[in-house]
């Protein structure tokens, strides 16, 4: 009789057990993320993964960029332009608007970090090689040192003083309202890899913080497609997938981080066709081309709350999508959700 009511309790608990997946992954909904990781390409959709893809030795392998847990869509456009740049559809995913010029004015808008000072998060951001008109950085413009006054800002190129510089290798601290510069660009040209180098800021700077947004911005690869570079464009994405599994390998051993990857101003490359075409575009780069920009970007998020990211929605939705909770479990946001 004992036996009988013990296996029929077990019956119950197991039918009540029930292990939740998406994307034919293990996935636990509803986590409210304490760690945000935002890596942003510039121009990148989810064909130029074939730069990729179609040079591994089977099409079974397959690279990090298709381990995302959540995929979505999002439309690009602004209150200004139908086909925005990339600095500017990059501004409206971090601030939640749509009223983005490409001028000083941008920074009165508030950046989503900013939401966060009173839970103590901390906030870095990382830039690649770029332009002046591309970095976040603008120091002519009045309004930004109020937009960046709590976050860090890395970036990799020459610096235009001899101080404040990070290196790869070399441990330190990283302070708030500071610029560094990477010392491996000191002559103009960097020579600490791309995923090295971002991978070791990043070890370095979640250090003791149990609350942060890490931010990459990359602008690079759209760079290489546009000159038609495609080698160095492949050379940068594969770079990118390196880096992208680091995130996600972390991602696994801190539930609490919610991973995404987002584009702007995305460019289509017209592959060749197959065969010999083919074969001509692997050892010669011929019969391959870069196309006009799209009106959707890509979406990506892996971790605490990917689920808010599938389907379609505005650029600037994307933030508030972080914010969103279900209410009826008590999940969401504990302050004012100012993305409503």
């Amino acid at each position: 009789m004992k036996r009988s009511l013990l296996l029929s309790v077990l019956i119950f608990i197991a039918s009540c057990a029930q292990v939740t997946s998406l994307n034919m992954q293990r996935h636990e909904f509803g986590l409210q993320p304490n760690k945000i990781i935002w890596l942003q390409i510039a121009g990148f959709t989810e064909e130029h993964l074939a730069l990729l893809k179609y040079d591994y030795e089977t099409t079974q392998n397959t690279s990090y960029f298709e381990k995302f847990t959540c995929y979505g869509k999002a439309w690009d456009y602004n209150l200004y332009k139908l086909r925005p740049s990339s600095y500017e559809g990059f501004f409206s995913q971090i601030t939640g608007k749509k009223n983005i010029r490409s001028s000083c004015d941008d920074f009165s808008q508030k950046p989503f970090w900013s939401y966060f000072e009173k839970q103590s998060f901390s906030t870095g951001v990382f830039e690649t090689q770029m332009t002046k008109a591309q970095s976040i950085y603008r120091p002519q413009c009045k309004q930004n040192k109020e937009f960046l006054k709590t976050a860090t800002v890395w970036k990799m190129q020459k610096s235009s003083n001899d101080k404040d510089f990070f290196h790869a290798e070399t441990k330190q601290f990283y302070e708030e309202d500071k610029v560094y510069y990477d010392k491996s660009c000191y002559t103009g040209e960097c020579f600490t890899q791309l995923d090295k180098n971002i991978a070791s800021v990043h070890s370095m700077y979640k250090s003791g913080k149990n609350r942060y947004n890490f931010i990459v911005r990359d602008f690079s690869f759209k760079k290489a497609i546009e000159s038609n570079n495609f080698t160095k464009a492949k050379d940068i994405l594969s770079k990118l997938n390196k880096l992208v599994f680091y995130f996600q390998d972390y991602v696994q051993t801190n539930r609490d981080t919610l991973f995404l990857v987002t584009s702007a101003a995305t460019k289509d490359i017209s592959f060749p066709k197959q065969g010999k075409q083919w074969k001509e575009y692997k050892k010669k780069s011929k019969y391959i081309r870069s196309q006009n920009g799209n009106l959707i970007s890509t979406v990506m998020a892996y971790g605490a709350r990917a689920e808010n990211f599938c389907g379609m929605y505005d650029n600037g939705d994307i933030v508030s999508r972080i914010f969103a909770g279900p209410k009826q479990q008590g999940l969401e946001m504990k302050f004012v959700n100012p993305f409503k």
